[in-house]
């Protein structure tokens, strides 16, 4: 018994301990920015946009493709390494390396790489602006609830004061110290507080639901913000200019510099746009080879098969042919290894495009 009268304590100071949590300002704010999902999607945009500047910085680079083929033939073709006719079923294989480098372009890819910088620049500004947004809708909500606590405070109250003040009227009304009238209207009045206290109860139940919203809590159970000890005393004045703030703010103002990134991200683009009336040169390589089963080379050794006429002579009775004997040679197909040595090509190119006319396109 004393060991689950044990437990049981543990839990009830764990629920206690859960209930007593008490939420600051600067609590809700910064929990707010860690798992608020809108600014989870706001994060995933700025990788995106890194993304999207390395794969420009890449492409930059040469590009490198392979190409690999095996295959059958059956019927009269042409055979690619043989230059002869096959009939019979032809087996082939070919493999390809092929590669390719921008020289110029037209600064094109140069201005692309500055554009998505300017880009991924404006996304954090974004991501800046967002998270400034969402701190301010924070405190927001959070000066909304300890507005209506201290009205439902005031409410209730003044509710105490209209019971007690009903509580004597009731008293003086049966004494016959006073019409029945001004307690029908002092009941009427408790009744208009009571609907206050109750609109103002609901009013801080929604605020604190939209607090628990903006923070991505599940439920309001267990939620309790702080309420600030503040002292009124000397406040500090502004003595800033309003040209002094106009000025801090085109300065650092998050939305204003994202707007100033995209502004230098659409001169990019134009320039790349530009970039498209230029010629472009590019240079580009490939190495292939390949293997058919159509091909084949002559083995030593020949094979008589008769005579054959070669020329003739002239003699005094008249002409006389001249004979020797036909050999026909041996043949056998080539081999893979042979032919995938003799058959390598090799090539090299510089590729020179000029614009002339394209429909206005460019």
């Amino acid at each position: 018994m004393r060991k689950y009268f044990l437990i049981i304590c543990s839990l009830l100071l764990i629920n206690s301990l859960q209930a007593q949590d008490v939420w600051t300002l600067e609590k809700c704010v910064e929990y707010a920015l860690s798992n608020n999902i809108q600014i989870k999607q706001q994060m995933l945009q700025v990788k995106s946009g890194q993304t999207t500047v390395l794969q420009d910085q890449l492409n930059m680079l040469p590009t490198l493709n392979g190409f690999a083929m095996h295959g059958y033939n059956w019927g009269k073709t042409v055979d690619r390494y043989t230059n002869q006719f096959a009939t019979k079923r032809v087996q082939t294989d070919n493999f390809y390396l092929s590669s390719s480098f921008s020289l110029f372009d037209g600064f094109q890819k140069i201005n692309r790489i500055k554009q998505g910088k300017m880009d991924l620049e404006a996304a954090n500004y974004d991501n800046d602006k967002f998270m400034d947004d969402i701190s301010l809708g924070i405190a927001t909500g959070y000066l909304q609830i300890l507005f209506y606590k201290e009205l439902v405070k005031t409410a209730e109250n003044q509710l105490d004061a209209t019971d007690m003040q009903v509580a004597r009227l009731q008293k003086l009304v049966a004494a016959g110290a006073l019409a029945v009238g001004d307690l029908y209207n002092i009941q009427a009045q408790r009744a208009t507080e009571n609907v206050q206290v109750v609109d103002a109860r609901n009013n801080l139940d929604l605020s604190y639901l939209t607090l628990t919203q903006m923070l991505d809590l599940p439920s309001t159970e267990n939620f309790e913000i702080e309420t600030p000890d503040l002292e009124l005393g000397a406040q500090p004045s502004l003595t800033a200019m309003p040209e002094q703030v106009y000025s801090f703010a085109l300065e650092n103002q998050p939305m204003i510099k994202g707007a100033e990134s995209r502004l230098k991200s659409s001169e990019y683009m134009l320039n790349q746009s530009k970039g498209a009336l230029l010629p472009s040169l590019s240079l580009q390589g490939s190495l292939g080879t390949g293997y058919s089963g159509a091909a084949s080379q002559v083995i030593d050794g020949y094979v008589a098969n008769g005579n054959q006429v070669v020329g003739f002579v002239d003699l005094p009775g008249g002409t006389q042919d001249v004979y020797t004997i036909k050999y026909d040679p041996v043949w056998k197909n080539n081999t893979f290894s042979n032919q995938v040595s003799d058959n390598v090509n090799k090539s090299l190119s510089f590729n020179l495009n000029i614009p002339i006319f394209n429909g206005w396109s460019t």
